[in-house]
Order: structure tokens, then C-alpha cells, then sequence
């Protein structure tokens, strides 16, 4: 979600328990993008860059590792395949959101489980997402 965390508070935030964490923060690019969840203590949610691209995972993958997970999300952001990313769907097992931040090209992939149990909500301003 970009946006300040104020703004993104009142649409992310229901229950007490809740909270606004920043995931990312693009400083610097056209429009300072910045993704941020609505949390609570102990959420599963995991953040890594290399050069190319920052990854967000939010939610679990059972039957990978971990550097099997960042081995195939760095193949996905190679070139955003949907041949790719459909292998990794359909080999996953577990509940998630996978977000792909490319630094080049300041794209962004977002995709879930086969399922998609985990709700997925953006916020768009002056016609940005």
C-alpha cells in the first residue's frame, strides 16, 4: 500500500490487536513507494532484496526452504512469467501473498496461493496505486 502510515491505519486497521508495519520503503523513487500490512504480533511475514527486486512473503509455505523459496521467487522476477509463477503456485503448499518489487523498472507483482484464503486490500490516491 502506498501512502503514509497514517492513511493506511484507518482502512488496515479493525481490531485492537492490529497494527501497521511498514514491510518496505522505496526512498527516492517518483512517489516514495512504500508496502505496508496490517499485523499483529507474531504474523508470519518475511522481507529480502538483492540487486534486482525486493521480495515480501506474508503468510507460510510448508513444503519449501527457505532458499528454495527466494531461489524461485528470483527466477519469477527475472521477467514476471506467468509460466513461472503458475510452477510456483501449484508446487506451494501453505497460505500466502507473495510481493515482488522489481528497483529497475519500479514494478510491482503481487500473487497468491491456489486458494487465496489471505485478504489482499490497496489503497490508490491521485490515481496510483
Amino acid at each position: 500500500m502506498r501512502g503514509e502510515g497514517k492513511d493506511a491505519e484507518k482502512y488496515l486497521i479493525k481490531e485492537q490487536w492490529h497494527r501497521v508495519q511498514d514491510i518496505f520503503s522505496v526512498e527516492g523513487s517518483e512517489f516514495d513507494d512504500k508496502l505496508v500490512a496490517g499485523v499483529y504480533d507474531g504474523y508470519p511475514i518475511s522481507t529480502w532484496s538483492d540487486e534486482n527486486a525486493i521480495y515480501t512473503i506474508e503468510g507460510i509455505i510448508f513444503n519449501k526452504s527457505e532458499l528454495d523459496i527466494h531461489d524461485s521467487l528470483r527466477e519469477i522476477s527475472d521477467g514476471f512469467s506467468i509460466a513461472a509463477i503458475s510452477k510456483f503456485v501449484q508446487e506451494s503448499d501453505g497460505d500466502f501473498i507473495v510481493c515482488i518489487y522489481k528497483k529497475d523498472t519500479k514494478e510491482a507483482l503481487i500473487f497468491n496461493d491456489e486458494l487465496g484464503g489471505l485478504p489482499f486490500n490497496y489503497y490508490c490516491a491521485d490515481n496510483e496505486f
